[in-house]
């Protein structure tokens, strides 16, 4: 289960400006 919440960092990150995401990720 960390490791999805890594990939999940790694989207986040290549997305950059998505705030929506890192709220849908929390």
């Amino acid at each position: 289960m960390r490791t999805n919440r890594l990939l999940f960092l790694g989207l986040f990150l290549t997305l950059g400006s998505h705030p929506v995401s890192a709220q849908a990720v929390d």
